[in-house]
């Protein structure tokens, strides 16, 4: 399993969901994220969002250049 999502069944306006996922096959790093129930329709598109987020962090420390890692 490289993604799970848990959602809330409550009856409240805006039911929370928590993501969790791998950063990658290569990194052993986990993200856990928690958004709105009704944007669940868009996780592939947080979960991308999310990895090229943190992904633009990592340098390669002799060049001190980004490294693409996708």
């Amino acid at each position: 399993v490289r993604t799970y999502i848990k959602c809330s069944t409550n009856q409240v306006p805006t039911p929370p969901c928590k993501h969790i996922f791998a950063a990658t096959d290569g990194m052993m790093i986990k993200f856990s994220l928690s958004y709105d129930r009704h944007r669940l329709a868009d996780w592939q598109k947080i979960e991308a969002a999310a990895k090229r987020a943190f992904l633009s962090f990592i340098v390669d420390p002799a060049t001190g250049r980004h490294i693409n890692r996708e």
